[in-house]
């Protein structure tokens, strides 16, 4: 997003300063705005163009917000026309929200910009019908780990389905079991009350989906509801509801 940023404010380097004021929500362990902002000031410092973003970054140690209410936060901003910012980061389950306050990026973006990003991602996550009201900055992943000494010890493989991993869980707890090891976590899926649990969900949901080419399932369909089937039954059968919902 800053190569497009840069680009589109190369135009308008001048001898005064331009301030743009940025607001976005952080953690302590993700710093990835805040280093990204840094990193174009200095660019822009370095040659001369005079324009500079000063991040507000809430964090759990200047805020009590959470995801929710720094959504809410900022739709009250846009809803009452408070121009204190010129750049808003948000998660993109917000785009059908905010976007409704947002321009519409296509009438001032060169189609050649847009090229860079994934038009898939720009269609589905950042656009509202047929308004783009917004650019992907940073994407955050989940892994899955799997503990390669247990599995070596029982001579077993890294599950690749749901029902493997209950399967295979299931044989270890009850092998190490038998060696008074009790305190194996069989699955964690950090579905806490969070943004990252959400975001556990979504990416369980999608997991579920018919084919890999598939587009994510509506969450009324029948494969949204029997994911959410399954991750009970991976509970009742492998984890206990605070493993499940754990950090």
């Amino acid at each position: 997003i800053y190569r497009v940023l840069l680009k589109i404010l190369k135009k308008f380097v001048c001898e005064e300063k331009i301030i743009l004021n940025a607001i976005a929500q952080g953690n302590l362990h993700d710093l990835s705005i805040k280093t990204s902002i840094e990193k174009f000031n200095e660019y822009s410092e370095n040659n001369n163009l005079n324009i500079y973003i000063n991040l507000n970054l809430i964090t759990s140690l200047n805020s009590t917000a959470n995801v929710d209410n720094f959504g809410f936060m900022i739709e009250t901003l846009l809803r009452n026309k408070k121009n204190k910012y010129d750049l808003y980061y948000f998660d993109y389950t917000y785009t059908p929200i905010l976007g409704f306050y947002l321009l519409d990026l296509n009438d001032r973006i060169p189609n050649n910009l847009l090229k860079i990003f994934n038009s898939n991602v720009l269609l589905n996550e950042c656009s509202i019908e047929d308004k783009l009201v917004g650019l992907p900055g940073y994407y955050a992943y989940s892994l899955f780990y799997s503990n390669e000494i247990l599995l070596n010890k029982y001579n077993k493989t890294i599950p690749k389905t749901w029902n493997e991993l209950v399967n295979t869980s299931k044989y270890i707890l009850e092998q190490e079991k038998k060696l008074n090891n009790t305190d194996l976590i069989a699955y964690n899926g950090l579905f806490n009350d969070d943004e990252e649990g959400i975001c556990s969900l979504y990416e369980f949901i999608y997991s579920c989906r018919e084919s890999v080419n598939s587009p994510f399932p509506d969450l009324r369909s029948e494969t949204a509801i029997k994911s959410l089937e399954l991750i009970k039954y991976i509970k009742n059968e492998i984890a206990s509801g605070i493993d499940i919902l754990s950090i």
